[in-house]
């Protein structure tokens, strides 16, 4: 009986220690974001121009836990499933042994590993299809990359990825492999691209007529695109293109190292990453580029090449050739082109824009403007632009156009001014009605959004110049601070009784903020709407007080515009912190005590009792006026008569 019981206690201690293996799930970052219902990965993008075209097929893959779903469209058909795989075992840390199940077929096996290009793009490694399920499937041997990478655009809109093309290039020859042809051989000015010239253009593409694109290519004669994710394999370099604005892709494959002026790349509209991609489809083109040399204003645009401008002096009459060669035109002289405009003396310094992203740095001298991580400008004078517009030009020395750029501002006080520069005009531009025109002030497409440029004024605080204005805030006030973390209770209030120049945040309990901090207050514009201020114990600290209603919105100085109140209603942005106010009864709080003095008279109060509380309360309304004064403003005149009262009984 005893060696009964003992066998028994030991079978059960051998199921209760028994190590259960961990569930196999796909890796996180192919996993289906379950706050976007139906979203999905694309799988073997083409066909792209024909999505509706009788017989074109369409996949898209799914990732839930441990089941990988492949689905395909042919149309007018809806999806139909084509396999699915669940994962059974991880072998080492990223590879998976799966099973591969259709419908009514006997169950296979295989491995898989994925390969993370960037947020949107992922490539798959997978072995070969097998009858029986083995880890020397996860042999690197084994394994091999599948061109077609999965596409999503999960993060399209928040997550920018910078193309590795950087630089500006004419296409010598354009040629299209689907149909053996050269396109647009005679033209002028010839095709080109512009890559990431600017912080935030991406790759831009100029075919200069719509006869130089086959109808395959679904590219518009102006093409901008983002880079999606790029990637060195071997000799070459692939990058994940999409339209900026419709769900449109394309594969570019380049040299992996660039030397000299020239190389050939491929632009094709099947997304396929593979060195020779006649294997899996012919809708691509050869491009033959070559480095453009334009580093000044006053400059021919082709200076070399199979069509240069010195030789087309006799076709100046050609508005193309007139346009592309100035100087060979006489269009313009080096020698006096173009004039500079100086600043005026109360914008110029070293300003800070500061955002959720971090802060930017821009700094206006006399003839120039730096804007940190987008590109330095020179000021010129192309004419009359009106009051407070500048033109700004940017020069090169990789390839790229000179861009135009117009900017405006406006002088708030000493310490707070406010900017916006418009969407970049290419080289050749001489019309200031072309640079500033209002349609030109809009902010980038996502995910860039309005970082660089906008149609709203921005605020940029001096570096240099911390001047305090009076906040023009009711004296006291009690508040509710909201959150994405906590909700607590607070006061906001002056700094003291005396001045209006600093405003204090006090808070009970509130998890991961000071119970008090102050701030001194750098402007105050919009009626009161806005005010700017500068943490007083962060010094590079700068937040935007938006008053509405009785809400008070905090954020960022830079993240704030005429707009603010109604995003944030709507849900398009979200601030630091919301408060909710109430005016209190009391407009100060002051504490009476004596002031030291030549004598060695001791205090009237004594010591070990409170000092004497003064309340001062606010005046009654009489019958028939309105106390709808907006909240920043409301009570401002009354409690500055009341305080100097106050300070002349002392």
């Amino acid at each position: 009986m005893a060696l009964l019981a003992i066998q028994t206690i030991l079978g059960v201690l051998c199921v209760v220690f028994q190590v259960v293996e961990p569930a196999c799930n796909f890796p996180d970052f192919v996993q289906m974001d379950p706050k976007i219902p139906g979203s999905h990965w694309l799988y073997r993008v083409l066909n792209q121009n024909d999505m509706r075209a009788f017989g074109v097929e369409l996949t898209k893959v799914t990732f839930k836990d441990d089941l990988m779903t492949v689905q395909m469209r042919k149309f007018p058909r809806g999806f139909t499933v084509q396999y699915t795989r669940n994962c059974l075992k991880t072998v080492g840390s990223d590879k998976y042994v799966v099973s591969h199940s259709v419908q009514n077929t006997v169950v296979q096996y295989t491995c898989m590993q994925f390969v993370k290009r960037n947020v949107n793009v992922v490539q798959m490694r997978m072995a070969e299809l097998s009858q029986t399920s083995d880890d020397s499937l996860c042999d690197d041997a084994n394994l091999k990359l599948d061109d077609w990478p999965l596409i999503e655009e999960r993060d399209i809109r928040t997550h920018y990825h910078q193309c590795p093309l950087i630089g500006g290039y004419n296409i010598d020859e354009l040629y299209d492999n689907s149909g053996n042809s050269e396109l647009c051989a005679n033209d002028f000015p010839r095709p080109g691209i512009e890559s990431e010239c600017m912080a935030g253009e991406g790759m831009f593409f100029s075919f200069v007529q719509q006869v130089c694109i086959p109808t395959w290519l679904k590219m518009e004669p102006k093409q901008q695109a983002y880079c999606l994710a790029s990637w060195n394999d071997g000799n070459y370099m692939f990058t994940i293109l999409r339209d900026t604005t419709h769900p449109n892709y394309w594969a570019f494959r380049s040299p992996a190292t660039i030397s000299g002026r020239t190389f050939n790349a491929l632009l094709m509209v099947d997304v396929v990453t593979n060195a020779d991609p006649t294997s899996e489809t012919n809708k691509f083109l050869t491009l033959t580029l070559r480095k453009k040399q334009i580093t000044a204003l006053c400059q021919d645009g082709y200076l070399d090449g199979p069509r240069k401008c010195s030789d087309l002096s006799t076709r100046c009459t050609e508005d193309a050739v007139l346009k592309y060669c100035p100087v060979t035109c006489g269009m313009c002289d080096p020698n006096t082109y173009p004039m500079y405009q100086s600043i005026d003396d109360k914008y110029r310094g070293v300003w800070m824009k500061s955002t959720l992203h971090g802060n930017t740095r821009v700094t206006l001298a006399d003839t120039s403007v730096d804007i940190q991580n987008l590109t330095k400008f020179d000021v010129i004078d192309i004419g009359s632009l009106g009051r407070n517009y500048y033109a700004l030009a940017s020069t090169f020395e990789n390839g790229c156009s000179p861009r135009f750029t117009c900017m405006e501002l406006a002088h708030i006080t000493d310490s707070l001014i406010q900017y916006r520069i418009s969407q970049s005009k290419l080289w050749p531009v001489f019309s200031a009605d072309e640079m500033c025109d209002r349609q030109t002030f809009q902010a980038d497409l996502p995910p860039i959004g309005d970082k660089y440029r906008s149609n709203l004024m921005k605020n940029l605080v001096s570096v240099t110049n911390q001047d305090t204005v009076s906040c023009n805030i009711i004296p006291n006030n009690s508040a509710l601070v909201s959150t994405e973390q906590y909700t607590c209770s607070g006061a906001l209030m002056r700094g003291n009784c005396y001045s209006d120049n600093t405003m204090k945040l006090t808070t009970k309990a509130c998890p991961q903020r000071p119970t008090s901090e102050e701030y001194k207050c750098l402007a105050s514009f919009g009626r009161g709407a806005f005010v700017i201020t500068q943490t007083t114990q962060k010094a590079a600290e700068y937040r935007c007080w938006t008053f509405s209603d009785d809400k008070v919105y905090v954020l960022h100085s830079g993240d704030c515009d005429e707009n603010t109140p109604s995003q944030i209603t709507a849900g398009y942005r979200t601030p630091l912190a919301t408060l909710t106010l109430t005016p209190r009864d009391d407009l100060c709080v002051v504490l009476l005590t004596t002031r030291p003095t030549e004598t060695t008279t001791t205090s009237q109060i004594h010591v070990g009792t409170k000092p004497p509380v003064i309340t001062i309360s606010p005046p009654k309304t009489t019958a028939g006026e309105s106390s709808n004064a907006p909240l920043s403003l409301r009570f401002s005149i009354t409690t500055t008569v009341i305080c100097l009262l106050l300070i002349l009984v002392r």
